[in-house]
């Protein structure tokens, strides 16, 4: 499984806000276009946009964690050492 694995977490986080962010923005658009739905329906559409956001936001802190710019931009200024 994807969870356990390191190397492919960020992948399958990554795919996960895909697949739950693409439902939850089917199915406002589908409000848009049919009106309101039953409660049920609305329920999910707001757990599907919570947890694709939830793994986007969880997939760039993993993406931006292990940015090397990111470790420059923490550091200290006399941390950082240019050379010629």
């Amino acid at each position: 499984s994807a969870l356990w694995s390191k190397s492919l977490r960020s992948t399958a986080l990554l795919i996960a806000s895909l697949v739950y962010l693409s439902y939850g923005a089917a199915r406002l658009i589908g409000i848009a276009v049919d009106g309101i739905p039953a409660q049920g329906l609305i329920e999910a559409t707001v757990i599907e946009l919570v947890a694709g956001s939830l793994c986007l936001w969880s997939y760039w802190g993993r993406v931006s964690a292990s940015s090397p710019v990111s470790s420059l931009e923490q550091a200290e200024p006399e941390d950082v050492m240019l050379t010629r």
